[in-house]
């Protein structure tokens, strides 16, 4: 990925825009300078932390302590496949030994 220089700091190709209200954006100015950043990286650092956030919580999967109790008791004590799996397997272990 190409780079240029400005200020003598690499700048990058990918841009978003925001439309905000004149009290938003003197709350974000107001917090960049309290970090001691510019706008730019105070907005890019504050989406960043909330992107990661939401995509985490999405990855998460929360169970109740009856569903939690049902998986490990799956995972500790599994039925037995079934002849249906049992073919399901054989079919697969045919196709991979013939690549």
């Amino acid at each position: 990925m190409t780079m240029t220089e400005r200020r003598g700091k690499p700048t990058k190709p990918a841009r978003l825009a925001a439309r905000l209200s004149p009290q938003q954006k003197a709350l974000i100015e107001r917090a960049a300078a309290v970090e001691g950043l510019t706008v730019t990286e105070f907005v890019v650092r504050s989406a960043q932390a909330a992107a990661e956030a939401a995509l985490a919580r999405a990855a998460a999967i929360a169970l109740s302590e009856r569903d939690s109790a049902r998986v490990a008791e799956a995972l500790l004590h599994p039925r037995p496949p079934t002849p249906a799996l049992r073919a399901l397997i054989r079919e697969h272990a045919a196709r991979v030994e013939q690549r």
